[in-house]
């Protein structure tokens, strides 16, 4: 598990269902990145 998802879990169990919007909302964010990361990292390997 990546410190991202170690992270946001915790924040889920402290605050529970009031920021499920926000966490889809980071989440739409991180995943082209996490995509783009990888794609990056492939072409130069």
């Amino acid at each position: 598990m990546n410190v991202q998802a170690i992270f946001i879990l915790m924040v889920v169990q402290l605050f529970g269902k009031e920021i499920a919007v926000t966490i889809e909302e980071l989440q739409a964010v991180l995943v082209p990145h996490r995509l783009l990361s990888q794609l990056v990292k492939f072409r130069s390997a």
